[in-house]
């Protein structure tokens, strides 16, 4: 371990520029090395996810979610991406939840889309799948689905493991869900780095304890004054700073700094 960490200090002393995937990555990195580290989060290509950015009406203007509301237009909560062992927990806690608000009468439901093949969902999540797992969406197709939920999930393990290995990471579908313009659920441990960005901005809704997730999604469900304020706050910092030009523009203005001196 000992060298491992000797040729990775030669290595980045012997780079002219410092790169960080997360503002925590840059914070730890530039007090670990002593050398700057600049933050460039995944760009997003605004021909894919702003070619038709129009939201879908949400399902509640204010209107309290109760077991007695109509059964027509469902409260709809999304993830898509990868179910392995960081975010197989999280989600199966989310679904559990579901079941039970849906049980006690209330009108919701949650769709996973994911790559990975129906059987490793099937492994990691157990069967009770009818009606959640939706497949894979093609990647185009996914700012569509995203502006038709009402919520997206966001998901992490609370384990020390899962935190070790992610908490210096900021996850791509982050500014994804960020430009969807539909608000954030965001279940995940103190400590991430995405955690720490989205709160930072007051762009997602957070839940850090398993134990009240039933409560807490009816709690985001209920109060529509405040997914609104987290979606438009998520939406004006994914359009003021991870377009695809602005990220472009401040890499290479970066680079002709270093190039002039």
């Amino acid at each position: 371990m000992h060298r491992l960490d000797t040729a990775f200090r030669r290595v980045i002393e012997s780079a002219e520029l410092g790169l960080a995937i997360s503002d925590k990555m840059a914070a730890e990195y530039s007090e670990k090395y002593g050398k700057t580290f600049h933050v460039f989060h995944n760009p997003i290509d605004p021909a894919i996810w702003l070619a038709d950015s129009v939201r879908l009406p949400m399902f509640s203007n204010n209107q309290i979610v109760t077991d007695q509301t109509p059964q027509n237009n469902p409260f709809t909560f999304i993830y898509a991406g990868k179910v392995n062992r960081d975010t197989s927990k999280p989600l199966k806690a989310f679904i559990a939840a579901i079941e039970k608000l849906q049980q006690a009468g209330y009108n919701v439901r949650f769709l996973i889309y994911s790559p990975y093949p129906s059987s490793e969902i099937r492994m990691q999540l157990g069967n009770k799948l009818e009606n959640i797992f939706q497949g894979r969406a093609k990647y185009t197709d996914l700012p569509h689905h995203f502006r038709a939920a009402d919520g997206l999930l966001l998901p992490l393990d609370f384990s020390l493991k899962t935190i070790r290995y992610i908490r210096l990471s900021m996850l791509t579908k982050a500014t994804e869900y960020m430009i969807s313009g539909t608000p954030i659920f965001l279940f995940t441990p103190h400590g991430l780095a995405v955690t720490e960005y989205l709160m930072k901005h007051n762009a997602a809704f957070h839940v850090e304890d398993p134990a009240t997730i039933d409560a807490q999604i009816l709690n985001f469900m209920n109060d529509a004054k405040m997914r609104e304020r987290i979606s438009n706050n998520a939406l004006k910092l994914a359009k003021t700073h991870h377009l695809q030009e602005t990220v472009g523009n401040r890499l290479r203005n970066l680079i002709a700094s270093l190039c002039s001196h």
